[in-house]
């Protein structure tokens, strides 16, 4: 027999209104462009380098930035996809990075670095200004500091990050295997470490396994990240809760934060028994050495917003956590019923919208990536 031992566990939400899990909303547009052969921008080898580990894409009227995690710098191109600059270096100096997270372009290009826990600044013509460290990060109960997966300023001093999610692996005294944290904790830290304060905390939807004598390791049930976070340019800081479909903006007014909550009118689908027999089927077919005691600590229902990305108009885009290996996102528009579906097409993983194009991380058979984008998703009308 196996052993299941299911947690569920809804993800707790500072600032946001509650709400019973129903239904995805079927009343939906559907934009099905998976049929499209994403046009390549900037090639796997380009003039000058070429991508190891593609991360985070901006696009803006000044270029395309990427970051790319396997060289440990930020690259900026042309439209035409020419490398301008390059910032940055692997190291832990002034200017260089261990693993380069997050980035915001205005007058001046910041980096994150989760790993040393820093803030590094550019000209955006590629001068290194300043390097800072983060105080304040939070830290565990015996005094372990708590890694950060992003950092990301906002006016007056404030800074939003986000803990990485983890599971602990090793045997108890009562024979129970020991579970970390699974939740991403959404944190503002306050200006020069006057507070901290928890925004949200978003089920990070995995799942583990253990046996006697063996090591460990973590399996994806599928079911998405019940929650996902932005900061819009560098005022602005976006929340969404992917279970009960309720997304909240942050700005800084006056010296001091302010939140405002709004219903998207989209539910998560609950996770059911028969979607749990489902998952551990196929678990075992990927891997069929799994042993026979697995745990689950997953969230309340089929995440609608496992990724968040901002559009040019006002709306924002929602990855989708869906059954199988396609990717769907939905359109919402705060203020409005109407939404669309988009479903992009395989081995292509959307990072921004800019102009009308969709753009993002295309890889072929041997996994190479690119950066690609697709034609312009026109919306129904």
């Amino acid at each position: 027999m196996n052993v299941w031992r299911v947690l569920r566990r809804g993800a707790p939400m500072a600032l946001v209104i509650g709400l019973a899990p129903m239904q995805l909303v079927a009343q939906m547009d559907t934009l099905n462009l998976s049929g499209q052969d994403p046009e390549t921008v900037i090639p796997a080898e380009f003039d000058g380098g070429f991508f190891a580990r593609i991360g985070q894409i901006v696009v803006d009227d000044n270029g395309i930035w990427v970051i790319d995690r396997g060289h440990t710098r930020v690259f900026r191109f042309g439209r035409e996809g020419n490398l301008l600059t390059e910032y940055g270096r692997e190291g832990s100096g002034p200017g260089e990075f261990l693993l380069p997270g997050t980035l915001m372009i205005d007058s001046v290009l910041t980096v994150t670095d989760p790993r040393l826990g820093r803030i590094v600044r550019f000209s955006l013509e590629g001068e290194h200004l300043e390097t800072t460290r983060q105080e304040r990060r939070p830290v565990t109960p015996d005094g372990m500091e708590v890694p950060l997966s992003a950092v990301m300023s906002l006016p007056a001093g404030y800074l939003v990050g986000a803990t990485a999610g983890w599971y602990r692996f090793g045997g108890r005294t009562d024979g129970e295997a020991a579970l970390g944290d699974p939740f991403s904790h959404i944190l503002l830290f306050h200006p020069d470490g006057a507070g901290v304060d928890t925004l949200a905390s978003y089920h990070i939807a995995g799942g583990r396994w253990d046996a006697p004598g063996r090591l460990g390791g973590n399996v994806d049930p599928g079911l998405g990240a019940s929650g996902a976070w932005s900061v819009l340019g560098d005022s602005v800081a976006v929340l969404v809760d992917g279970i009960a479909g309720t997304l909240t903006r942050i700005r800084v007014r006056g010296g001091l934060p302010a939140a405002d909550t709004i219903d998207l009118g989209i539910r998560a689908r609950p996770v059911s028994d028969r979607d749990m027999a489902d998952i551990e089927a196929r678990l075992r077919e990927e891997k069929p050495d799994l042993p026979r005691r697995l745990e689950f600590d997953v969230p309340e229902g089929w995440s609608v917003a496992t990724g968040l990305l901002p559009g040019q108009s006002g709306e924002f885009w929602l990855r989708q956590a869906v059954e199988g290996d396609r990717q769907e996102w939905v359109v919402v528009r705060p203020g409005s019923i109407r939404k669309w579906r988009v479903i992009l097409p395989e081995r292509f993983v959307l990072r921004a919208v800019h102009g009308g194009r969709l753009y993002g991380v295309a890889t072929d058979e041997l996994d190479v990536p690119r950066v690609a984008a697709l034609a312009d998703p026109r919306m129904p009308s």
